[in-house]
């Protein structure tokens, strides 16, 4: 497959639906809201919205960047994303950002994994700008959740630390120009 440079990071900076909470305007419920998912499929969101975030800016930048109108099959769950009231679909499976973004463009530029250091982990991608995938594994059963969010510089864009307080993660990240 022929893979594209990601956007440049002031269109998706410019386009992403931050949380209120963290310097954004909106709520998991206005995300909602705004991409159209019904209540059913409301039901199937896991623990955070950061992947309907990011897909809500990669849909407006549009073009080769649109996730397109045909339902997106990454993971052991069967679907990954949802049909917005455009048409358009919204990935919802943080970790399905992974082989979406390694199949569209190109392996992470930096993959790390940290056990007890947030702030060393931080530094490997200080100066940069880009998109990070970060996998924390809970504590009960060992099971991976999945964040996906915009880095800029030397913090998380309008969003939570998604690094801080875990204590066994892998963080992957795809630079913008």
């Amino acid at each position: 497959m022929f893979q594209v440079p990601l956007p440049d990071f002031a269109k998706l900076r410019h386009f992403y639906p931050g949380y209120a909470h963290h310097g954004g305007r909106y709520h998991n419920h206005h995300i909602l809201e705004m991409i159209g998912i019904s209540s059913d499929d409301a039901s199937l969101l896991l623990h955070d919205t950061s992947a309907l975030r990011l897909s809500f800016a990669l849909n407006r930048i549009g073009g080769r960047h649109s996730l397109g109108r045909q339902l997106i099959r990454l993971s052991k769950f069967g679907h990954d994303s949802v049909s917005g009231k455009d048409g358009l679909e919204y990935l919802f499976h943080p970790i399905a950002y992974g082989p979406y973004f390694a199949d569209k463009y190109g392996y992470p530029s930096v993959s790390k994994l940290h056990e007890q250091d947030p702030i060393s982990t931080k530094k490997n991608f200080w100066g940069r700008q880009g998109i990070l995938r970060v996998i924390t594994y809970t504590h009960k059963k060992n099971l991976p959740k999945g964040h996906v969010a915009l880095w800029d510089c030397n913090h998380f864009h309008e969003s939570k630390d998604w690094i801080a307080g875990n204590s066994l993660i892998t963080v992957e990240f795809w630079e913008s120009p």
